[in-house]
């Protein structure tokens, strides 16, 4: 029997190098294995084609024949991804992967097959056996034009990389998957492909009675048949025919829950210092799209957490709470720009949208307008006329402006005293290339402000980030950053009530922006001013839910308030989040100095100690680890560490006399004599 189409020769092609099954005969086995599982999913046959005997039939060393052109006529497509599959020479790349590719792409079906359910998959379906090198990679991405989504069967210990057993134990795969899981996956993608195949050829005849296995004894080929019938009565249960829901060409689903998260794009340049392009693209979509009142997005503190994490996409989806999340890759090379972006379904891994864009760099800003927009298609999202501004507006047209202040902002997010000041320069060379670029203002002025508040407090500082964030005004009186910039610097020079209306209005610009509400918090906290900061941080915690700032500035404010009950579930709720921060983030200093405050909270004392003193190991002569540790110290009656530290702090120059003076944690080494000489020195 043929495959389960008219026209086909086999449903299942399974390509593969022999070398990848000399050793062990792991291709055969996994084979085997995908026969039984798929007589457990199913009910009716497949055909599978599989050349097992490697003196026979299409090997590496043979000639092309017309007899493999037509058993790659098939629905799906399997290559299993070794270290060496992705080699250009290879019989298995050139006249089995190649020729599928042009084969599918240019048949009635297509390469992508919509789903039942609206999404979209292709008729590859990649079995990664080890972690491949980034060039393989990215041949591979290059031919298929979307980014390798391999179902993984890879084993990794330190210093082992090899194909995942039937045997191994999960607990101790640094993958954490498990052989037996990994097969079902696999079993359920040919399902949900073959399914949508039926579905998509309607009027084809469908064979509904079983066909034994075959085995073509001249070649050794093994020919596999499991039930179809399951599938076409599937169909009718879904009333195909009848079904009033249809699904147009822009593979939307229909869904109350639209909600995305955009993970960092994957640097596949040769150059490892464009990574803060690539993340810039991507921050810069999330922004855009951030703007859309009918979709939630998921904050950038917690998609970015993912970066270089090897988490499954949808395990990263259930992680953040959204249907839906955007991944892509940059390659950049001189002027040219090469950017693939696919949108995944959480629920099921498969693609909603996927396209590869081959431009030169000064289509940088088409490219993110163009995914933008196909993501507001795909989840069929109705805009209003105040998104269509918002995503029509420009925040410059210069590619070279862009670039740097891409590159400020990858420099002043990292919020360590020495790359901040970084930030600064670029910034500069961003307004001198484009005088009217308002936002990279914005960015200068944020910098500015924080050299005052944790690096240099000398006024100078503060003048400029005044100064910066009013230009930014002047230039863009609708750009809620700008306003919340300016909010942020006028806090600092003591005119509260001005910083209030400016970040009320950067709130009204744009009710989602996590900064305005944060600094807003931290104003009022400043002047003592608790109850108000405590709506301002429960805000700003539920835009960013795994940053551990805002939540833990809320338990102080309950703290100051004398509010326990929620002072401590607060802090509670910090501790969760800081741990798993840190378990994604192990070099983070900030992380360990505010988790120690809240363990100190928690009455885990000597915990506290540990933590802080992690702290000071990564980072020693960071002005905010010094301020920080010096509260750690004092909370915990430690006064000469704590007054040690604190000295540093100031020292170094930590400027902000106000917050000292509203901050409880101090309040244990306050009344010292030592400590009011210290404050003193605070200009």
């Amino acid at each position: 029997m043929a495959a389960i189409l008219p026209g086909y020769e086999y449903d299942i092609f399974i390509s593969y190098r022999q070398n990848d099954n000399k050793y062990d005969g792991w291709v055969t086995e996994f084979v085997n294995d995908l026969q039984k599982e798929l007589e457990a999913t199913l009910k009716t046959p497949v055909s599978v084609y599989f050349d097992e005997n490697p003196h026979d039939g299409l090997q590496d060393t043979h000639v092309v024949d017309e007899s493999l052109k037509k058993k790659l006529k098939c629905l799906i497509f399997i290559p299993i991804l070794s270290q060496t599959y992705c080699d250009e020479s290879s019989f298995a790349w050139q006249h089995e992967f190649l020729a599928f590719n042009e084969m599918a792409n240019a048949d009635e079906l297509g390469m992508n097959i919509t789903l039942v359910n609206g999404n979209v998959a292709s008729r590859i379906l990649p079995i990664r056996i080890h972690d491949i090198d980034a060039d393989d990679q990215q041949l591979f991405e290059s031919i298929t034009g979307s980014a390798l989504r391999a179902i993984d069967f890879v084993y990794k210990e330190a210093g082992v990389n090899r194909s995942l057993k039937p045997e191994d134990d999960k607990k101790d795969n640094l993958e954490q998957t498990s052989y037996r899981n990994q097969m079902n996956k696999v079993a359920h993608a040919i399902k949900d492909i073959g399914t949508s195949i039926l579905k998509q050829s309607k009027g084809v005849d469908v064979p509904t009675t079983p066909v034994e296995k075959h085995k073509t004894s001249s070649t050794n080929q093994v020919k596999n048949y499991l039930f179809i019938g399951f599938m076409t009565i599937l169909l009718l249960l879904l009333g195909y025919w009848g079904y009033t829901r249809i699904f147009n060409s822009s593979k939307a689903i229909y869904s109350e829950k639209k909600s995305i998260a955009v993970l960092p794009f994957t640097n596949m340049s040769s150059d490892k210092e464009q990574d803060y392009f690539c993340d810039g693209i991507a921050e810069d979509i999330l922004n855009d799209l951030v703007q859309i009142e009918d979709l939630r997005v998921a904050a950038r503190t917690s998609s970015f957490a993912y970066k270089d994490q090897g988490i499954d996409i949808r395990e990263i989806g259930d992680k953040l709470g959204v249907s839906t999340v955007l991944e892509g890759s940059v390659q950049k090379s001189g002027t040219t720009l090469r950017v693939t972006a696919q949108l995944i379904n959480v629920a099921d891994g498969y693609h909603l949208w996927s396209k590869r864009y081959d431009r030169e760099i000064e289509d940088v800003f088409v490219i993110k307008d163009e995914i933008a927009q196909n993501i507001v298609k795909a989840l069929a999202i109705k805009l209003t006329s105040k998104d269509v501004q918002k995503l029509e507006k420009v925040k410059t047209d210069n590619v070279e402006a862009h670039d740097y202040y891409l590159r400020g902002r990858d420099y002043f997010n990292r919020f360590h005293a020495d790359e901040v000041l970084l930030s600064i320069p670029f910034y500069k060379k961003a307004i001198a290339i484009d005088s009217s670029y308002a936002l990279a203002y914005s960015g200068l002025a944020n910098s500015y402000t924080f050299s005052f508040m944790f690096i240099d407090n000398h006024p100078e500082n503060l003048q400029r980030a005044l100064s910066t964030s009013k230009k930014a005004l002047e230039l863009d009186p609708e750009l809620a950053e700008a306003h919340a910039s300016r909010g942020t610097a006028l806090s600092q020079n003591d005119q509260l009530e001005e910083a209030e209306y400016e970040f009320n209005e950067a709130i009204k610009l744009n009710p989602r922006l996590y900064d305005a509400y944060y600094q807003y918090g931290r104003a009022l906290k400043s002047k003592g001013m608790h109850t108000k900061a405590t709506k301002q941080f429960k805000v700003a915690s539920e835009i960013e839910p795994d940053n551990y700032l805002p939540i833990m500035f809320l338990a102080s404010c309950y703290q100051d308030l004398s509010l326990t009950d929620k002072m401590l579930e607060a802090n509670q709720q910090t501790l969760r989040v800081i741990k798993r921060h840190v378990d994604l983030n192990p070099d983070d200093a900030r992380a360990f100095y505010m988790g120690a405050l809240a363990l100190i909270t928690d009455g885990q004392l000597e915990e506290a100690v540990v933590w802080a003193e992690k702290a000071v190991a990564l980072d020693p002569t960071e002005i905010g680890v010094l301020y920080n540790v010096t509260c750690i110290y004092s909370r915990l009656g430690k006064t000469e560490e704590a007054l040690n530290y604190f000295n540093q702090a100031v020292e170094s120059g930590f400027g902000s006399k106000e917050w000292v003076e509203n901050d409880s944690d101090l309040d244990n080494i306050r009344n010292d004599p030592r400590f009011q000489a210290i404050v003193d020195k605070i200009d």
